[in-house]
């Protein structure tokens, strides 16, 4: 019924971690994962793997040195279920949700994908496993308008990312169709499968719990916004995205190319708009709310750092003793990715935490 596609690279740790939760948590549906790690990391995973016994079904392809947005097209053309969702390999998804979405998928053609609600933490230390010290809410919301142009101009004027979401397989395939090899990979990997995402069809979001991502140093960033756009492949990619967009929007609601190009104007102007004030704010205000920049930028190597930092700080926090009560309609959901991340297990040994 439903695929789960994990693009990895050089992070064993990391997949050997979700996978473990998998397999701890009985997941019953396909895994298909494309690794581009170096020998050692292949040499990891794929020992951890035969470790398990064909617990779960897993699909595993390598493809050396492949950067993430080739490796998604080619993972796509690999599925072979209806539905699939994509899942990094530092991330997880509740399977309980993942079926509440295919159900509704099912029942709502108008609907391009389905998804919940998400959270965000990070560890005292680096790495895959360790104790939590900050969980805030990854924001993910409804795209509901009637016409592709609505929704677009929705999605660019207050942007989340859609790419977690379930979707048809035949729409995932319409989202990377496009994607070429490129050093740009902020529209390559995010905006163009994103913004195409909400043309072909409304966006559900579910009050359940449904993705909880990990916040971390290994993550692979994105350039801030002035090196972005002043790159050397920014144009040539921006043109790909724009005309991947302008194609599928006349397409969708049956306007001319001219009346589209206006649409994806005004709408990734505002959202150019958004990301220049406020990347600049985190670049060069020396003070938020009492907050000296100043400082944490000396201890900031690179202004992802800094920017990941104040993003942190200033998200929406939780706590994780609520999420764990009991009372929590995410309680078992949340627990269950816990244990994962709060034990580091021997090779191939199940160790479980307690949690009352």
């Amino acid at each position: 019924m439903v695929t789960l596609v994990i693009p990895t690279k050089n992070r064993s740790d990391f997949l050997i971690r979700i996978l473990r939760y998998y397999a701890d948590t009985n997941y019953q549906y396909t895994i298909c994962i494309g690794d581009s790690s170096e020998q050692f990391h292949l040499d990891t995973t794929k020992k951890f793997i035969d470790s398990l016994n064909g617990k779960l079904k897993i699909m595993y392809f390598e493809y050396p040195g492949l950067g993430i947005s080739l490796c998604f097209k080619k993972l796509i053309n690999q599925v072979k279920t209806p539905y699939a969702a994509i899942v990094l390999d530092d991330d997880f998804i509740i399977e309980q949700s993942l079926r509440k979405c295919v159900d509704f998928l099912e029942n709502n053609l108008d609907y391009s994908s389905a998804g919940g609600r998400a959270i965000v933490f990070s560890l005292k230390e680096p790495g895959a496993h360790g104790e939590i010290k900050n969980v805030g809410v990854y924001s993910q919301r409804n795209i509901e308008g009637k016409t592709a142009s609505q929704r677009l101009a929705d999605h660019l004027k207050n942007y989340t990312v859609t790419l977690f979401s379930v979707h048809r397989i035949e729409t995932w395939r319409h989202l990377w169709q496009n994607v070429v090899k490129s050093s740009e990979r902020a529209f390559m990997e995010e905006l163009i499968p994103c913004c195409l995402s909400v043309i072909h069809g409304k966006k559900k979001v579910f009050d359940d719990l449904y993705l909880v991502r990990q916040d971390h140093e290994q993550r692979a960033f994105h350039m801030d916004t002035y090196d972005w756009v002043t790159h050397q492949d920014w144009f040539n990619s921006y043109n790909i995205f724009h005309d991947s967009l302008e194609e599928a929007l006349a397409y969708k609601d049956g306007i001319s190319r001219d009346e589209a190009h206006g649409v994806i104007k005004e709408g990734f102007w505002k959202y150019l708009n958004k990301s220049f004030v406020s990347k600049y704010d985190i670049r060069y205000k020396t003070k938020i709310e009492g907050i000296n920049l100043k400082k944490i930028i000396k201890r900031s190597p690179t202004v992802f750092n800094i920017a990941n930092y104040i993003q942190l700080l200033f998200r929406r926090h939780l706590k994780v003793s609520t999420l764990l009560n009991k009372k929590s309609p995410y309680c078992s959901n949340f627990a269950a990715v816990y244990r994962a991340v709060t034990e580091k297990p021997l090779f191939g040994n199940k160790v479980y935490c307690n949690i009352d």
